[in-house]
């Protein structure tokens, strides 16, 4: 609610808009929270050939690992080779079986899988089990896909079918069986067997040509229609009663081979000629953004060009992402060039349910737009009012347009929206943009809702109905991050000037079209000034925000901490400090007692004290008649009289320390007041509280960094009265029951840590990291170095402009960070050969 009273609707999420089209020519961007055109191509002049892709479907695929070693099937010798990059190909494993091989792949289990001759090999790289060969009745294998909880997806091309290959084949060591009986624990599990998918069934004149599972082991199968484009049909495992709807892949009638990108798009490829370009031009792979439900698919708006080396094959099977395409000389990844291609115009609307003012015959007042609009970009807005939610199709709407930025010729009377130099018409609101303003282009826009055309322009009526058509260049699109709608407008002709300047005219002479009146004039000639005023009022109105932490700017927090004498910690988020300062009267009314440390703790750690990962105890409470070790690593593999062979019910938590020796005259501090004491005993005795008065142990259970431990070091500096001693101490274990142990003291639940690969100097073996071992086609060629990940923004410039690259958002390998960038620019040039093939950017 503004200043005046005023209440708007917003439209802002994903399911506030509806966006018609199949598929719609619009798109929400849930990573960008903003409403967008398709980043599609719709329109392609390609002139497959049949025949040449019928000759490549027939072609043999190879397989690649992690590491960049790939497998091809060598025909001459009945042989599978091996070679990685350029290098000449090594002998790997030869077939023991004989017959054709129609497809290769690496299982994510380390097995190598073979469609051979009908029947399906399996070859442990590993040497773990012995080959073994599967088969079902009347059921011919293919091509393969690997799932990722090991086996493979295996499609029949000739019978329409698939099958489903899961289990081990029997292990080349085997133990002796166990006197009792019991099996081994080296025992082989299920036997390999397929289970063919009765579900799965293809109508007539479709023919099933190509199989891949993604990375979440969703399969998907490509098939030829006898007409058309090519349909993807996706088989879901956790409901296997049929194929989901299929997928039209527009612009692509006879794809050859089929690669998953990401869980949501697929890549395929094809062959053919563009009309009026030398022969020697190369096709590019086309890429389709799957969604929800059936219909149509339009490749993306990204260009994902092959090299010139490309010889022709299908992608290679692999575990990893990108998928790779095969060349003369190895392989390359299939990745995108930054060329992006937007619908030039694309429709959508609002539910009128949501732009419900409440009251009947209320006037719509004004629009709010939060957006980003590059040269050439719009936004038309038709607005129409009733007093219930209509069908937009309706006749009884009347349409109203209204623009904001580049949308082409000017219509005669069409309200244009103007650029307000405000984060948000919101008093101190941050705004919803994830970047900085622009004039005219990127931040607020305001319009005044009004009626073109007729004598009283005010919109009236209790729904307001609302569609938009985004409009662009082709290679940008406009960004709509809110609309807010502001409805019961506040009239400073009504509400401070005479009845003489009122408007008087009443419908249906009010709706006629003509010149406007002299009273609607006024109205909108002063609604002017009371939208920049409302702005004013509105700040002065909410001034108190800039004093609360919840809402204070976040360059402002060090200031609104300055007021009451506090220093936020170096290093904390912006959250952190908000809940410093929200609880800052808290933290003065307990300072200097164990519940203000507590919460001190809590806010610098987020939350680590009421999950238990620090606790704060006071030493006089540690007294116990048993010996008590905090801390002491019992570990004793490295001495040389027990060579770990005790073992110990004490607790295991950090450094060493001992309290309570049962030898010592100290002890005897644990009994009845009424034990009599002589005077050495009674000295021993004091001097044993005095040792545990006035002191606090933080144990800190969670991992800790030397940051995370300095900073609890310096809160409990503040926070700790100057008589109290204090010590942080780290746990090294989590949890060890033992007699003496405080459960949810020195005892900690922790989640379960996911192992991962050991890292030199990182890792702890055998406390939560462990040795990998991938499968890899040559164990003797590990993973070299990840690459890092390029990423820039798509830019859209004019000639003549200057522009920034930013690749702020490039990210390196797991374990690495990015220490310098480097670019270079390769202008598009013809290859060997003739023609013309895209450029690079590295």
């Amino acid at each position: 609610m503004d200043a005046n009273g005023l209440r708007f609707a917003l439209l802002a999420d994903a399911d506030h808009w509806r966006l018609p089209g199949a598929p719609p020519a619009l798109e929400y961007d849930r990573r960008r929270r903003a409403l967008r055109l398709a980043r599609q191509r719709r329109h392609f002049a390609l002139q497959e050939d049949a025949a040449e892709a019928a000759a490549r479907l027939e072609r043999v695929p190879g397989t690649r690992d992690r590491a960049g070693n790939r497998a091809d099937y060598d025909p001459e010798w009945h042989r599978v080779v091996t070679r990685r990059g350029a290098e000449e190909a090594r002998p790997l494993y030869r077939l023991p079986l004989a017959g054709a091989v129609s497809d290769l792949c690496l299982g994510h289990d380390g097995i190598l899988y073979l469609a051979v001759g009908g029947r399906v090999l399996m070859h442990d790289l590993r040497e773990r089990y012995d080959d073994a060969s599967v088969s079902a009745e009347g059921f011919a294998a293919w091509r393969l896909a690997a799932a990722p909880e090991g086996g493979v997806w295996v499609l029949d091309r000739e019978g329409r079918r698939l099958a489903r290959l899961r289990g081990r084949p029997p292990r080349r060591r085997r133990a002796p069986p166990r006197p009792d009986g019991r099996p081994s624990p080296c025992a082989p599990g299920t036997p390999p067997h397929l289970r063919l998918q009765a579900e799965a069934v293809w109508p007539e004149g479709e023919t099933p040509v190509a199989l891949a599972c993604s990375a979440a082991g969703e399969p998907a199968c490509l098939s030829w229609a006898a007409e058309g484009d090519a349909l993807l049909r996706r088989w879901d495992p956790a409901d296997p009663a049929r194929w989901r709807e299929p997928l039209r892949l527009h612009g692509a009638r006879r794809p050859y081979t089929l690669a998953w990108i990401g869980d949501d798009q697929v890549a395929v490829l094809v062959h053919g000629q563009v009309p009026d370009t030398p022969p020697e031009v190369r096709s590019e792979a086309r890429v389709y953004r799957l969604g929800g439900g059936g219909g149509d698919r339009f490749p993306v708006g990204d260009l994902y060009p092959l090299k010139p080396d490309y010889d022709g094959g299908p992608f290679l099977h692999g575990l990893d992402e990108p998928p790779h395409y095969p060349a003369h000389r190895g392989s390359h990844p299939l990745v995108p060039i930054s060329r992006p291609s937007f619908l030039r115009r694309g429709r959508g609307e609002a539910p009128p349910q949501r732009l419900d003012s409440g009251t009947p015959g209320s006037v719509w007042h004004r629009l709010y737009l939060e957006a980003v609009l590059p040269a050439g970009c719009g936004v038309r807005l038709w607005l129409a009012a009733a007093e219930r939610p209509l069908a937009h199709d309706d006749p009884a709407l009347e349409w109203h347009e209204h623009r904001v930025g580049d949308c082409g010729a000017e219509g005669e009377g069409v309200p244009q929206a103007a650029w307000v130099p405000h984060p948000s018409e919101l008093p101190h609101h941050p705004g919803l943009l994830p970047c900085d303003p622009e004039p005219g282009r990127r931040g607020l826009f305001t319009l005044l809702v009004q009626r073109s055309g007729r004598q009283v322009r005010a919109l009236r009526g209790r729904y307001l109905h609302l569609r938009l058509e985004l409009c662009g260049p082709g290679n940008a699109t406009p960004e709509l991050f809110a609309l807010r709608a502001y409805a019961g407008r506040f009239s400073y002709v009504e509400r401070y000037l005479p009845e003489l300047y009122h408007e008087t005219l009443l419908p249906p002479e009010a709706d006629a079209p003509g010149p406007a009146t002299g009273p609607d004039f006024l109205e909108r000639y002063l609604d002017n000034m009371e939208g920049v005023l409302t702005l004013l009022e509105d700040r002065v109105a909410h001034a108190d925000l800039l004093t609360r932490p919840e809402t204070v700017p976040a360059r402002s927090l060090e200031w609104l901490a300055g007021w009451i004498g506090l220093q936020c910690e170096a290093g904390w988020s912006e959250a952190q400090q908000r809940r410093f300062l929200a609880r800052a009267a808290e933290l003065q009314r307990w300072h200097g007692t164990l519940r203000g440390l507590e919460l001190a703790l809590e806010i610098a750690s987020d939350g680590a004290v009421s999950r238990g990962g620090i606790r704060v105890l006071e030493d006089f409470r540690l007294r116990r008649t048993f010996a008590t070790l905090l801390g002491v690593d019992l570990d004793d593999r490295d001495d040389p009289l027990t060579l770990g062979g005790m073992e110990s019910g004490n607790a295991f938590l950090g450094d060493s320390l001992f309290l309570g020796d049962p030898e010592r005259e100290e002890f005897l501090a644990l009994f009845g007041a009424d034990l009599a004491l002589d005077a050495d005993e009674a000295r021993a005795v004091d001097a044993f509280f005095d040792r545990l008065a006035f002191r606090v142990t933080i144990l800190v259970h969670e991992e800790a960094d030397p940051e995370l431990l300095g900073m609890i070091r310096r809160i409990a500096e503040r926070e700790v009265p100057a008589h109290v001693a204090f010590r942080v101490l780290t746990a090294s274990a989590p949890l060890l029951v033992g007699l003496t142990g405080l459960v949810g003291v020195d005892t900690w639940l922790a989640e379960r840590a996911v192992p991962g690969p050991v890292q030199v100097q990182r890792s702890r073996v055998g406390r939560g990291d462990r040795l990998a071992d991938p499968p890899l086609l040559d164990p003797g060629r590990g993973p070299a170095s990840a690459p890092p990940t390029a990423r820039g923004r798509d830019l859209a410039v004019p000639p003549g402009q200057d522009f920034t690259l930013d690749a702020g958002e490039s990210e390196a390998a797991e374990g690495r960070r990015l220490v310098a960038y480097r670019w270079s620019f390769l202008q598009p040039g013809p290859p060997a050969g003739g023609g013309h093939h895209p450029g690079e950017t590295t």
